[in-house]
């Protein structure tokens, strides 16, 4: 028997795309919704670790029905990626639209699908250069998402004269990516206005301690910063009173707002944090947080960031839930408003 020949290590990635690339989508049957199927894997891509898929029993679904893909996380809130997604819209140009718009995908920013979709994105697919179709699926999405970037991906080519199509108004928010298949160079440019289109994720504190600081105007005298730690099934509670845990650490009790009160907070040996709230709180009576202009700095992976109180702050409210740091550094930062009076807390 003759010895088979040794097979070389490949590198699977590397076999994968080349394996794509022979597939030479157009010619299949059923191209569109294969293609159109593979575009999730760029968006995965361009979202590297933000996209949390919607498996059931180990199965990802792509049926031709308002179908919900995968979750993410921003700092604008939670969004969420639909398939087939239909709304409403009354003045479509193209022939295969009657009232309504039905893009592949949709990022939702919010429950109302024609307002808080922030972007779409149509698969294509052209043996030569169109314009008429992929122009016409550019302005009824882009019209009847007036929010969205409407992004069409096109395996081959797309004619430089489908924008035309597009009112002038709206061009800013239509873009073509031809060239867009595994190994192609479109490749790259689409997953970047993908990226670029979305909210960014949330920030993160990253070093070892991160030193928050809030600052105020004298004119109310006395703010001060509270830090609730979880600890297991107990809670500590850091501010004037009690400065100093493992964890967290007030530096100074500032009184009069003529420099920034100063909060630490240090990672545990894992590198995690344990999940922190931190409030914000006029110590006098009588004082409200509204007189304040009060500014929370923080130290995030995107550099310092501003907190500032909410415009929807109540006159006269007295305690902000400014954010929470959660164990791996990300932060909220949260509207909320509480009245402690008495250890009763009261939201408001």
């Amino acid at each position: 028997m003759a010895r088979r020949p040794r097979l070389a290590p490949v590198d699977v990635e590397v076999l994968r795309e080349a394996v794509e690339t022979m597939l030479a989508l157009p010619i299949w049957g059923r191209r569109h919704e294969f293609y159109s199927a593979w575009l999730v894997t760029e968006f995965d891509k361009a979202l590297p670790e933000r996209l949390t898929f919607r498996v059931q029993e180990g199965i990802l679904a792509f049926p031709f029905r308002a179908t919900p893909i995968a979750d993410m996380e921003s700092a604008a809130g939670p969004i969420e990626l639909w398939a087939e997604l239909r709304s409403p819209y009354h003045n479509p140009i193209g022939a295969s639209r009657k009232n309504g718009i039905q893009p592949d995908y949709r990022f939702l920013a919010g429950p109302d699908p024609q307002c808080d979709t922030v972007l779409a994105v149509e698969a294509k697919q052209y043996l030569r250069p169109a314009a008429k179709n992929p122009g016409q699926a550019l302005a009824d999405y882009s019209g009847g998402l007036p929010k969205a970037v409407v992004i069409l991906a096109a395996y081959g080519p797309v004619s430089p004269s489908a924008i035309i199509y597009v009112p002038q108004s709206r061009r800013h928010r239509a873009h073509v990516h031809d060239y867009v298949h595994p190994g192609a160079p479109g490749c790259s440019s689409f997953q970047q206005q993908i990226a670029a289109a979305l909210p960014p994720p949330k920030p993160k504190l990253v070093a070892p301690q991160a030193t928050l600081k809030l600052s105020w105007d004298p004119v109310v005298p006395d703010l001060d910063l509270h830090a609730y730690i979880a600890t297991g099934d107990a809670e500590q509670h850091i501010y004037h009173a009690r400065k100093v845990s493992e964890h967290v650490e007030l530096v100074k009790d500032v009184l009069d707002g003529r420099e920034p009160e100063r909060m630490i907070v240090r990672q545990c040996r894992d590198g995690l944090y344990l999940p922190v709230d931190v409030e914000v709180r006029a110590f006098t009576a009588g004082a409200a947080l509204a007189r304040a202009q009060l500014s929370l700095t923080v130290p995030t992976d995107r550099g310092p960031i501003l907190v500032h109180l909410p415009a929807s702050a109540p006159v006269n409210v007295r305690t902000w839930v400014a954010l929470s740091i959660d164990a791996d550094g990300t932060i909220d930062v949260h509207h909320d408003f509480i009245q402690r009076d008495e250890g009763a807390n009261q939201y408001i």
